[in-house]
């Protein structure tokens, strides 16, 4: 049960730093800054906490330091990876010579997909409290 916590506690975040590559990736696509700088700061803005909050479970979880580096690095590099993979699938499944509207509804669907995850795992964190 030990580690049971700390594995679905890292997959949880794994999944969670999966869906801000995705909106990091297709907010990338779309043309001019201001959109995807306000995706950059929301991510940003909240990337610090996230960590901070990885860390200090891991470290009540008595888990040692080079493994708390680890899952660390390993959370930090997973939204970057998963924004460049979708700005390039992204690019190439709508051809990034395109620029009409029509290019922006994969984006559409990978923002809605993003922020899907994040009202759910939102939702089922709060329903316990709100019926128990």
């Amino acid at each position: 049960e030990y580690m049971g916590n700390i594995k679905i506690s890292i997959m949880g975040i794994s999944f969670h730093c999966l869906a801000d590559g995705l909106a990091f990736g297709s907010a990338g696509y779309v043309k001019g800054y201001s959109f995807s700088l306000l995706i950059f700061i929301a991510l940003m803005m909240h990337k610090a906490p996230e960590a901070f909050g990885t860390a200090t479970f891991l470290l009540h979880e008595k888990c040692l330091q080079k493994v708390i580096y680890n899952v660390i690095i390993l959370v930090a590099s997973i939204s970057p990876v998963v924004g460049l993979i979708t700005y390039w699938a992204i690019s190439y499944f709508t051809g990034s010579s395109n620029e009409s509207h029509e290019d922006y509804s994969l984006v559409a669907k990978c923002l809605l997909l993003s922020a899907g995850s994040f009202l759910y795992v939102a939702t089922i964190h709060v329903l316990p409290d709100v019926f128990c």
